[in-house]
């Protein structure tokens, strides 16, 4: 179980929808249903209830949920607070011609 697994998770369990998680996590369907069958297994339980028209919790999702949003939290926080005489800091401007973005 990593952070990028649980972030994904905690996505997923927010929109309730495949699709949508799976863009705002810039994966693949594919590739969040199996980071979440991954967890399945790690777990040992299903963490959603899926159907062709809806997508909820199980019991046993959403008390990972409250577990894998402490653990963000607590990873990032700890990132945070370490010294970071490499970080990068400042602006980024990007600029993409209309022609380049859609093609």
């Amino acid at each position: 179980m990593n952070t990028d697994a649980l972030q994904s998770f905690i996505k997923t369990a927010e929109l309730l929808h495949f699709g949508k998680a799976s863009q705002a996590c810039n994966l693949s369907p594919s590739a969040l249903t199996r980071t979440i069958q991954r967890l399945e297994e790690e777990v040992g339980q299903a963490l959603f209830l899926r159907d062709n028209r809806s997508v909820a919790l199980t019991d046993a999702g959403r008390k990972l949920l409250r577990y894998a949003r402490m653990t963000v939290k607590d990873w990032q926080e700890f990132q945070e607070s370490l010294p970071s005489d490499q970080a990068v800091s400042g602006t980024l401007s990007l600029y993409a011609s209309i022609t380049a973005v859609y093609s």
